[in-house]
């Protein structure tokens, strides 16, 4: 590349004391619905709920601060509850385009291969169909998401069931010729019900169904969805979850050989990992502090994180996101689809390279000198300043070959502290950097800034969330578009903006203000 590509902020790594602390709050009861069903969700002689969705939810919750009551419903009431309840959260959940905008889709827990099974003898050489539209009668179980698929391919006979125990001893007694199941489903029933599946194949193949916890998506429930979606992310990483997984993941072995974790999501079948994740997505970002920076448990955090973490939970999307260098993000971005990248300054060469999801900053780049040397004040461009001008720059940004460029003397320091203190000292007649950039770095070192003056503003310059362009499909566009504007318009989002501002008023950087979803980085007052 022609050049090291650093962020428009410049702040660098250096904000005084590391993370934001957040003021421990009081959380509302919330409420666990889950479908009894053996493994997942079972009632214990003491009249416990336990198995691995409830005790992986219960541990999910407990990170984030919820203290869950579980309600063991059957599938088509826990659905009914979940429209009633002001606070609930459901396991087992499959993700379906039809539920698609309904639910905030907490996290993904399984991935199951369903399709059609059928009784079938040897003399039948070729019992396999390929269609659904090809049934002639079919069971599924009473309120579950495969009866509106087979609706959907206008399956005439449908018979629905109040437990799967019952579409199974149906099937096998002839009562109905197929099952809409999967192999897991097939393989638990069989055998907890003492049946003989032995005759029992499946005959099409349907797809693969991801199963989550998720929300009801209402605007009350969008902060708790944020908060649970986040701590999901945090929790597969646990030494709590990996017991969780030694725990459960060898009795879902003992009733069907083919189950695995992957990613910390159970797989039933035969799955490869581009099936799996297959609209998976990258999200990437560069520390620069305080919008983009680790906590005290090394985890990424910020302004911009906890923005673009309300924006994926908004989309219906769970991924973790990652920390990198400029040159590892602009490499990676350049040769795959579906990688998210913030903050990312928007510039003209850049333009064309990036799909441009939502604005998240606004600074201004300038030029700096010191009073006491600086006399020029009609100097408004770079072209304007004395020839071969010594200009301080943070070593591989973008502005060392602008400076470059317009024929002056690029000094490149390993540090913003660096490039500052050579211009307050002499050694260099100019810094360039960004006006809130000098408001955070002048407070990190012991020099005194008030001989630095502005000479000139070089241009406003923003920063965004945005995705890169090579195979990106447009519906996710459109997705983390719309999601962006929706959040922007929530009271989550003002509560953050808020919340931040005031931090940051509090480390002395009260030359910032929000308007229309951007935070700009200078005074409400001042004019830009």
């Amino acid at each position: 590349m022609k050049h090291v590509i650093q962020s428009l902020i410049g702040f660098s790594l250096y904000f005084i004391n590391g993370s934001m602390p957040i003021a421990q709050e009081s959380l509302p009861p919330i409420e666990l619905l889950t479908n009894p069903s053996p493994i997942f969700s079972e009632l214990q002689d003491d009249g416990r709920m336990s198995g691995y969705s409830v005790e992986y939810a219960r541990s999910l919750f407990n990170l984030a601060g919820y203290q869950p009551t579980v309600s063991p419903l059957p599938f088509s009431r826990l659905i009914e509850q979940m429209n009633k309840s002001k606070l609930a959260v459901a396991t087992g959940i499959v993700r379906t385009p039809e539920r698609e905008d309904d639910f905030f889709w907490i996290a993904p827990m399984t991935a199951n291969v369903i399709g059609i099974f059928s009784v079938v003898d040897d003399s039948q050489k070729n019992p396999k169909i390929d269609g659904l539209d090809k049934l002639k009668s079919v069971g599924v179980l009473s309120g579950d998401y495969r009866a509106d698929i087979l609706r959907n391919h206008r399956v005439k006979d449908i018979v629905e069931f109040n437990s799967w125990k019952q579409a199974v001893d149906a099937v096998l007694k002839g009562r109905i010729s197929s099952i809409f199941f999967s192999e897991l489903g097939i393989s638990t029933t069989c055998k907890l019900a003492e049946f003989n599946c032995v005759s029992l194949k499946k005959i099409y193949t349907h797809d693969i169904q991801f199963s989550y916890m998720a929300m009801l998506k209402t605007d009350t429930n969008r902060e708790h969805a944020i908060k649970l979606a986040n701590a999901s992310e945090r929790f597969k990483r646990t030494n709590t979850f990996d017991q969780l997984v030694e725990q459960w993941l060898p009795k879902l072995q003992q009733l069907e050989a083919d189950v695995t974790m992957t990613e910390g999501i159970i797989t039933f079948g035969e799955i490869n990992n581009n099936q799996l994740f297959a609209n998976n997505i990258w999200v990437l970002t560069h520390l620069e502090p305080p919008f983009s920076q680790y906590d005290e448990h090394g985890k990424p955090s910020g302004y911009a994180v906890e923005l673009v973490q309300g924006i994926l939970t908004e989309a219906g999307m769970q991924q973790q996101i990652l920390v990198a260098p400029w040159q590892r993000i602009l490499v990676e971005s350049k040769m795959k689809s579906d990688v998210l990248v913030f903050a990312l300054a928007r510039t003209q060469d850049r333009e064309d390279s990036f799909h441009w999801i939502s604005p998240i900053t606004q600074n201004a780049y300038s030029i700096f000198g010191r009073k006491s040397s600086h006399q020029n004040t009609s100097i408004d461009n770079i072209a304007q300043l004395p020839p071969q001008s010594v200009i301080t720059v943070l070593a591989g940004d973008f502005r060392e070959q602008i400076i470059i460029d317009a024929g002056h003397i690029a000094v490149a320091t390993p540090t913003w502290q660096v490039a500052v203190q050579k211009v307050l000292t002499g050694e260099a007649d100019y810094l360039f950097l960004s006006d809130g950039g000098v408001n955070i770095i002048c407070q990190t070192i012991e020099e005194s800034c008030s001989d630095l003056t502005r000479v000139f503003q070089f241009q406003l310059a923003t920063s965004y969330l945005a995705v890169s362009k090579q195979g990106t499909s447009q519906k996710l566009i459109e997705k983390l578009k719309s999601s962006a504007v929706i959040f922007k318009q929530t009271i989550q989002y003002q509560s953050m903006v808020k919340r931040w501002l005031m931090e940051f008023k509090q480390r002395n950087m009260s030359n910032m203000h929000e308007h229309d979803g951007i935070i700009k980085l200078w005074a409400q007052s001042e004019d830009k």
